[in-house]
């Protein structure tokens, strides 16, 4: 998973050159994801695993405005 990212952030750097701030969330976005899925392989990631991981992020504080995550923040 976290060269699958690498290699996706790879290309929305290229692919949003004009738009850095978009690369940059994007980026960002990024992170939580590579630290919970790390090496796994993409192929070896299933429904019950992201399942575990949403559940993991909506139990997380938002170090930005101190609530819960939701998928809007």
């Amino acid at each position: 998973f976290e060269q699958a990212v690498k290699d996706f952030l790879e290309w929305s750097k290229i692919e949003h050159s004009s738009k850095p701030a978009s690369f940059k969330r994007i980026s960002y976005s990024c992170r939580p994801l590579v630290d919970y899925f790390g090496k796994t392989k993409v192929d070896r990631i299933e429904k019950t695993d992201i399942e575990n991981y949403v559940k993991k992020r909506s139990s997380q504080v938002s170090k930005k405005t101190g609530e819960l995550l939701t998928r809007d923040t």
